[in-house]
């Protein structure tokens, strides 16, 4: 790990751990650092990839409930739906 790199990490481990967010951090062989934290009812994991040195990922993962995709599905009208479902389509092939 270069000394720039650990300076990163070590500055966001400490606003982290300032912040009170309590990061653990993830073996990830893939990563030069992989922080979880917990964020209200969501955890977050702050990873900075071995592929793409330039930039730090903040990233969790969810999932919607019946209400909450219903809702969406009666705000959006026809066309709507369809570029979407298009655009959803294409990244899952990517």
């Amino acid at each position: 790990m270069s000394v720039k790199i650990k300076e990163n990490r070590d500055k966001i481990l400490f606003w982290l751990k300032e912040e009170l967010l309590a990061p653990e951090e993830i073996v990830d062989p893939n990563a030069y650092f992989n922080f979880k934290i917990k964020s209200g009812d969501l955890w977050l994991n702050v990873v900075q990839n071995v592929h793409f040195v330039d930039s730090f990922i903040v990233g969790t993962k969810w999932t919607l409930g019946n209400n909450q995709l219903n809702l969406h599905k009666n705000i959006m009208g026809r066309f709507k739906k369809d570029s979407l479902l298009l655009e959803f389509t294409i990244h899952v092939a990517e």
